[in-house]
């Protein structure tokens, strides 16, 4: 094949000759040129756009791109999923590795191409992790079975980035004092809180201290149950945190001790309807 775009300064003037979207003219790229660091930057750019349309501009790079180890770290620094593209060598590779969590994007989209070697070292891990570098929302998913239930593992994860307790397997749901890191440092609900886990105060009293479960429907659901619980079992023990918590989400105001009081009264009665 004649290719007539053979130099930089060629492959520069052909970008502004034509309107962006219209990638046919690549194909007249001599291969050699990709392996220009500016080029393949260019045309890695283009083909990480925000809605993915034109992610095919890679099949303009020759296949030899991706058999080398400083053009695969490159690709996977515009967007871990080029990792797809690399020998499987190239993807238990730790430096690789960790550019490819790095620039995976919410969904997981690179990361879980990694190998199953990288994804059970929890050395590796740990270390990526608490580094405070960027961690995938399915995080969990896709990490060894083993490493799914450790705990420092789960705690790493959830020092960072509290909402990943979502995806973590029951028995690290019912650690008491990971949750209580979870609720510390998520930015989002917790939404798979065992119910058996609001039976602590401190983990409520986290709770309500935390703005972000304010109008969460699983927390006032799962107040409900608790405070009806602790009505059946212990009237005594009642305290004014958990009437106050409870009248928050049954709309009673409480301005004073009648207030107070009346608002006991009504918990009570309420928790009668409650199994």
């Amino acid at each position: 094949m004649e290719y007539t775009i053979r130099s930089k300064a060629e492959f520069n003037a052909e970008t502004h000759r034509h309107v962006f979207g219209d990638f046919s003219w690549m194909s007249n790229i001599e291969p050699s040129l990709f392996f220009d660091k500016e080029v393949a930057g260019k045309v890695l750019r283009w083909a990480n756009a925000d809605d993915g349309s034109d992610r095919y501009l890679v099949k303009y790079f020759p296949k030899e791109y991706w058999q080398r180890r400083d053009c695969i770290l490159d690709a996977v620094c515009f967007n871990g999923a080029y990792l797809l593209l690399a020998p499987e060598e190239y993807r238990r590779d730790e430096e690789i590795a960790e550019a490819t969590i790095m620039h995976s994007t919410s969904d997981n989209e690179g990361w879980c191409y990694l190998s199953d070697e990288i994804l059970g070292n929890k050395d590796f891990l740990l270390r990526y992790m608490k580094s405070g570098k960027y961690i995938p929302d399915l995080f969990c998913f896709d990490i060894s079975e083993t490493l799914r239930h450790d705990r420092d593992i789960a705690a790493a994860a959830f020092s960072q980035k509290g909402e990943l307790y979502n995806s973590f397997p029951e028995d690290i749901q019912c650690d008491k004092d990971l949750l209580l890191l979870a609720i510390k440092n998520a930015k989002k609900d917790l939404t798979e809180i065992p119910p058996e886990m609001y039976d602590y105060p401190d983990v409520v009293d986290a709770m309500l201290e935390s703005e972000l479960f304010d109008d969460s429907l699983y927390f006032v659901d799962a107040i409900k149950e608790r405070i009806g619980y602790k009505v059946g079992k212990m009237k005594a023990a009642l305290s004014i945190r958990d009437i106050l918590a409870l009248a928050k989400v049954t709309d009673i105001e409480i301005h004073n001790e009648t207030d107070l009081k009346k608002a006991l009264s009504t918990i009570i009665a309420e928790a009668s309807n409650i199994e």
